[in-house]
Formats: C-alpha cells, sequence, structure tokens
C-alpha cells in the first residue's frame, strides 16, 4: 500500500514513539485511511512508574498545588494514554500544516 502524505506522518511519528519513550518497543502495526492500528509493548514494571511518579509530584512548585482530583483522573508519565496522545497530537500538529482544517 502506498502512504499519502498524511499516511506518511503517522507512520514517521509511530516509529518515533521510542525516541520520546524509550521503554517502549513496537509490535505490528498499519496505518489506515483514516486511523492507525498498533501494539506497543510496555517495558516497565510498577516501581519504574511509581518512581517516576515520584519525582513529577516532588518537583511540583509548592505554590500552586495539583488539584487533587486531576491528578487521580488525568494520565499518568509512562501511560499508554499519555504515550498515545504524545503521538495524536505531533501528527495532528503536522497534518495541520499541510491541511489547516485537518481535524
Amino acid at each position: 500500500m502506498q502512504l499519502n502524505e498524511l499516511g506518511q506522518i503517522a507512520h514517521k511519528y509511530w516509529m518515533e514513539i521510542p525516541k520520546h519513550f524509550p521503554f517502549v518497543e513496537l509490535g505490528n502495526f498499519v496505518v489506515m485511511p483514516n486511523h492507525t492500528h498498533g501494539i506497543l509493548v510496555i517495558k516497565h514494571d510498577q516501581f519504574t512508574l511509581v518512581d517516576t511518579l515520584q519525582c513529577n509530584v516532588s518537583t511540583a512548585t509548592p505554590t500552586k498545588p495539583k488539584n487533587k482530583q486531576m491528578a487521580i483522573i488525568s494520565p499518568k508519565p509512562g501511560s499508554v494514554s499519555t504515550i498515545i496522545r504524545s503521538y495524536k497530537s505531533a501528527v495532528t500538529k503536522q497534518a495541520r500544516l499541510i491541511n489547516a482544517n485537518f481535524s
């Protein structure tokens, strides 16, 4: 299958996920005409994630305490939600440079 310009962007940024999240390996994936299917292999255990969360909490500025409810429901660093949100954001940003109406 030949990818159009937007498909090439989606493919490029998918392949770059491990550069930004080194604990992720890419499994099989396919860029479809209007979405992507893929498998992410997360290679860290709960202790690594807990350490990361503790670091983020300790660097919060004391003058602006986190909203506890938002902290509970927000995607956690290193989670699949965070990885996919970053991927979608990068693809959307580049796609809008090609077509401002991209949604």
